[in-house]
């Protein structure tokens, strides 16, 4: 099992508020919830899943989707995959220069950026339902997260 999860934080929007001051109320909320180990208690649910049939399942994961997505309110989440591997990736005398992770399609209305690096390279991938979710709307997003990461980058 690889020990991913989903984790919701509800905290307030403060209009205005800058990357680092939004940063800094998120991450004493995500160290109370990682000090509660919340992929082993996820790779324990795929466990019991795995002990059920597949109607069961199906039925399971179909109740949760309707309860989610009952509003229209847009579920943001973030992953940061990390490095996806820290050196080369060598297939032989092939090297790998260029790799990034696609991120899982969600119910609508549900909203995944992910976050990931290889050779020195940040990718920011995001998966959503455009019926949901306007691609104009993405498109703002992506650009004020490169943005951020480019005035970030220029006070280093």
């Amino acid at each position: 099992r690889n020990f991913s999860g989903e984790i919701f934080i509800k905290m307030p929007r403060v209009e205005h508020e800058s990357f680092e001051g939004t940063l800094s109320r998120v991450v004493p909320m995500m160290k109370k919830i990682k000090n509660s180990s919340p992929g082993l208690q996820s790779a324990i649910g795929l466990e019991r899943l795995e002990k059920i049939n597949f109607s069961e399942v199906i039925s399971y994961y179909v109740s949760e989707a309707q309860n989610t997505t009952d509003t229209n309110e847009c579920l943001p989440m973030l992953s940061n995959l990390g490095f996806i591997d820290k050196s080369l990736i060598k297939f032989g005398k092939a090297v790998v220069t260029d790799a990034y992770i696609v991120p899982p399609v969600l119910c609508p209305p549900r909203l995944l950026l992910c976050a990931g690096t290889y050779n020195g390279i940040l990718t920011v991938a995001v998966s959503y339902y455009e019926s949901k979710i306007s691609g104009v709307h993405i498109d703002r997003l992506i650009s004020l997260i490169k943005e951020e990461l480019i005035t970030w980058c220029t006070l280093q």
